[in-house]
């Protein structure tokens, strides 16, 4: 049992009936089915033996001859009772010669018991080739073969008493001996299955181990599970996940081990592989002590010869970090190297999303062309590599004075735009007014390449009194600008209702 429980009461019912159709544990299976079939065959015994006793009982009258019987058939009984409480503990020879001695102490014990009952009846003659019989199907060909020749030649020896020449002797021997041979080929015949069923059986437990060997070196999670949902095979990357022994894993189910969450997904894509009987091929995320891990997992419906499913196999590998990498890439492909800010391409995206949301939900949306003032003055007197870090300047004001719902990218050149989700035009100026003028205080180095205050002009336009599209609204803000530089620059200037295409210079 789990956790190593003591063993079950060998007297119970259900102790009787788990063992009669449960292996013991290291057992083979010929073992196993020679010890299913004598734990039947005993309680078969014991069952016809109260069955005498009573008989016995009731039909002699109370004699000595009488108790004689009762003894011996209680004596039987006790035999064979013993004999299989030795079987369930795992004791299969001692049970299996109690058995058969029990069987050839019967015939020959009544005799002894009632030396007279001979004279009358021949039949406990007749009850010696049920030793025989039983020798076949329980203990090896030699031993059979000995038990045989041991009963003929008591036969034999009885044969010479002139008190029983009335019996018609050769045709008893006959039948004794017939069957004594074939009892012998029924022997043969049965050992020879079993060892074919051991061979089997150790060529089936070789090739488990070899698979159990090849999934456990295996660089993915597998497992196997029964129609019910419970495991049958899992591998050794598998127990590591669940943190799990296999003992405690095998004959469970995800219920057992995941959160209900989490074990209703796993559920029901395997219940449409066993439904469907077609393989699945998708992603699953578990929650690890370092985190949520991603894995690919393929899923596809085992069939037995017939063509009926009766499990599934999964085969999961680990794919988080080629995510991360995936993800990474993707990032790189929307940032701005320079600045690391979301680049035009992004920006692009984003605004179609957020006017989509702002659509649904009649909210507005801001859109904010920042420019720095003479930045090509910058890089003509100070380098390109000054004219860098005033752009990188700038990405870091952008990211420390906007909120997190804020998307900030570089629009080309020395321009950023802000997208503003909610973000209503009178609060939106006021801010981006002080945004402005913080930013002439917003030292880049202490050198003398880069001077000491850089000025921005701004345009400003808003979703859905400047524009209905993406399109429309980057027009609008353009031309405020426009407006914006073409006033003297370090100023903010709003979209006007009416947006003509304007020539910057």
């Amino acid at each position: 049992m789990r956790n190593g429980s003591s063993r079950q009461n060998p007297f119970s019912f259900k102790t009787l009936i788990f063992n009669l159709s449960m292996p013991l544990k290291h057992q083979s299976v010929a073992d196993y089915r020679r010890s299913r079939f004598l734990s039947w065959l005993q309680l078969t015994l014991i069952v016809l033996a109260s069955m005498g006793l009573v008989l016995t009982i009731l039909v002699n009258e109370n004699t000595p001859r009488r108790t004689g019987y009762s003894v011996l058939i209680l004596g039987l009984v006790t035999a064979w009772l013993a004999a299989y409480l030795l079987g369930q503990f795992g004791r299969y020879r001692i049970s299996t010669s109690l058995t058969v001695l029990g069987a050839i102490i019967g015939p020959w014990g009544t005799i002894l018991i009632d030396s007279q009952i001979l004279q009358n009846d021949f039949i406990p003659l007749v009850y010696v080739s049920l030793s025989i019989i039983l020798c076949s199907l329980l203990l090896p060909v030699a031993v059979t073969g000995l038990i045989a020749a041991g009963q003929l030649v008591a036969l034999f020896i009885l044969s010479q008493d002139p008190v029983l020449a009335i019996y018609n002797w050769p045709s008893l021997m006959g039948f004794i001996f017939a069957v004594s041979v074939l009892s012998i080929i029924v022997s043969l015949i049965n050992q020879n299955d079993m060892q074919l069923i051991e061979k089997q059986t150790r060529q089936l437990a070789e090739s488990a181990g070899q698979l159990q060997d090849i999934l456990d070196n295996s660089t993915a999670f597998i497992y196997i599970k029964n129609k019910e949902g419970q495991y049958l095979v899992v591998n050794h990357l598998y127990e590591d996940l669940v943190d799990l022994p296999r003992h405690e894993i095998i004959g469970k189910t995800t219920y057992d081990i995941f959160s209900k969450h989490m074990a209703d997904a796993f559920s029901t894509k395997d219940q449409y592989v066993l439904q469907t009987r077609q393989p699945l091929e998708t992603e699953e995320t578990i929650q690890q002590e370092d985190g949520p891990h991603t894995y690919l997992s393929v899923k596809f419906p085992l069939s037995d010869s017939s063509g009926e499913v009766y499990a599934m196999c999964n085969v999961s590998t680990d794919i988080t970090l080629r995510k991360k990498a995936e993800e990474a890439v993707r990032e790189q492909s929307l940032r701005d190297p320079l600045t690391d800010l979301f680049n035009r391409r992004f920006m692009e995206e984003a605004l179609r999303r957020e006017i989509r949301r702002a659509r649904r939900n009649n909210s507005p949306v801001g859109l904010v062309i920042l420019d720095i003032d003479y930045f090509k003055s910058i890089n003509d007197t100070s380098g390109h590599t000054a004219g860098d870090e005033v752009l990188r300047a700038m990405a870091r004001f952008l990211r420390s004075n906007f909120r997190g719902s804020d998307v900030a990218c570089r629009y080309g050149g020395d321009e950023f735009l802000l997208i503003l989700p909610d973000a209503s035009p009178k609060g939106t100026l006021a801010r981006i007014e002080q945004l402005r003028e913080t930013f002439r205080f917003f030292y880049l180095k202490p050198n003398n390449e880069i001077p000491k205050s850089i000025t921005l002009s701004v345009g400003v336009a808003f979703y859905p009194e400047h524009g209905k599209t993406g399109a429309e609204l980057l027009k609008s803000a353009d031309a405020a600008l426009y407006r914006a530089k073409s006033g003297g620059r370090d100023r903010v200037e709003i979209s006007p209702k009416t947006v003509s295409s304007p020539s910057k210079k």
